[in-house]
């Protein structure tokens, strides 16, 4: 048995979530609805704590190098947004890289 109440409620989040997707101008607009709706998911379970803001940031530098440079955005590092740690530089630019195995990856080169 299924509580109908919940399907009507649960239905009608997810077209007013699809019109607004629609409504979206931009990259920039879709970073914004993508992280405040990270938000609202995690404020309702158990979770270590994010630092989102820094997630949107990293988002729009992204957005911002892929515009820059179509073939080096993906050559970026960023700070997580859990432990603040950097991660490294990949050893070959993704232009360059043609083998994408675990262990070429892994090999710092």
């Amino acid at each position: 048995e299924t509580d109908l109440a919940y399907q009507d409620k649960t239905n009608f989040d997810y077209f007013a979530i699809l019109l607004l997707c629609i409504s979206l101008e931009d990259a920039y607009q879709m970073i914004d609805f993508q992280t405040d709706y990270c938000v609202d998911l995690c404020s309702a379970v158990d979770y270590p704590k994010i630092d989102f803001e820094l997630i949107r940031k990293h988002f729009y530098d992204w957005e911002h190098h892929k515009e820059e440079n179509i073939l080096t955005y993906r050559d970026k590092s960023f700070s997580s947004p859990v432990t603040g740690t950097t991660g490294p530089s990949h050893h070959t630019t993704w232009l360059d890289a043609m083998d994408d195995s675990m262990s070429t990856y892994l090999d710092t080169k």
